[in-house]
C-alpha cells in the first residue's frame, strides 16, 4: 500500500480488515493473494482473515492473465460476508433512528402534558379579590413590621393601615369626558372647535360668503323674513 494512502486512512479514523484470498476458498488449489479492505464501516476489522491454510493446500502463483483477471474477483464466502455485515450495521441503524425518533416523540409528549398541566392550574386558580392591590397590601405590610412595639405602646396608637378600595370618577367627571369626546361637537362647540381647526377655517369662510351674497342679493333679507313670519303666523 502507498504511504499516502496509508496516512490517508490513519488520520481519518479507517478501520481496515487485511486478508488472505486463500483463507476464503475451500478447493484444494488456491491463490494466497493478499488484500486490505478500508472504510467507516463498524466493525470492519471482523473481516481479517490471514492464510491458515493445511498443508495439503496448494497454492498457486498468479502468472498470466487468465490467472490473474480470475483472482481479482473477490470470493464467494468474503462477498457474503462483507454483506451480512453492512445489514447488520444497517439494521443497528435503523433500530438506533427509530428509537430516537421515539424519545423525540416522547419528548414532545410530556412537553404537551406539561403545558396542559400548567394551563389547566392557571384555570382553577381562583381569581385574586379586588380591592388593594398585592403592591400595596405588601408595602403597608412592610410598614407595620417597621414599627417597633414600644412606640405603638406608648402612643397608644392602632397600626393597622387600612388603604381605601379604588376612587370612582365623579359624575362631573363622568360628564366632562364624555363631553369632551363627543362627536361632532354636539356637547360643547366651542371645544370641539379648538380641537377642529378645519371646521373653525371653513365656518369662517362661511360667513364670508354669507355676507357677499346679503350684500349682492339684499332682496332676499325679505324674502326670508316673508317667510319666517309665515312660519310663525301659522303656529
Amino acid at each position: 500500500m502507498l504511504p499516502e494512502i496509508k496516512k490517508f486512512m490513519g488520520n481519518v479514523g479507517m478501520e481496515k480488515a487485511d486478508f488472505n484470498t486463500c483463507a476464503c476458498q475451500d478447493t484444494k488449489r488456491r491463490w494466497k493473494k493478499a488484500g486490505r479492505f478500508g472504510g467507516k464501516l463498524s466493525s470492519l476489522a471482523g473481516l481479517s482473515k490471514p492464510c491458515m491454510c493445511p498443508a495439503w493446500v496448494v497454492h498457486e502463483a498468479l502468472v498470466g492473465a487468465g490467472k490473474t483477471s480470475a483472482a481479482a474477483e473477490y470470493p464467494e464466502k468474503l462477498a457474503e460476508a462483507y454483506a451480512d455485515l453492512v445489514i447488520k450495521i444497517w439494521k443497528k441503524q435503523l433500530q438506533l433512528e427509530w428509537w430516537r425518533n421515539q424519545s423525540d416523540l416522547t419528548s414532545q409528549e410530556v412537553e404537551m402534558l406539561r403545558a396542559s398541566e400548567k394551563k389547566r392550574k392557571r384555570e382553577e386558580r381562583p381569581p385574586e379579590p379586588r380591592g388593594i392591590p398585592r403592591r400595596l397590601e405588601a408595602e403597608t405590610q412592610r410598614k407595620r413590621e417597621e414599627v417597633a412595639p414600644g412606640d405603638a405602646m406608648e402612643d397608644n396608637v392602632d397600626q393597622e393601615v387600612q388603604m381605601p378600595g379604588p376612587l370612582r370618577p365623579s359624575k362631573r367627571e363622568i360628564r366632562e369626558k364624555e363631553n369632551y369626546n363627543a362627536i361632532g361637537g354636539m356637547r360643547n362647540p366651542m371645544r370641539t372647535l379648538e380641537r377642529l381647526t378645519k371646521v373653525r377655517e371653513f365656518g369662517m369662510k362661511m360667513v364670508h360668503w354669507w355676507v357677499e351674497f346679503v350684500q349682492k342679493y339684499p332682496e332676499a333679507m325679505v324674502t326670508a323674513q316673508h317667510l319666517m313670519g309665515l312660519r310663525y303666523a301659522s303656529r
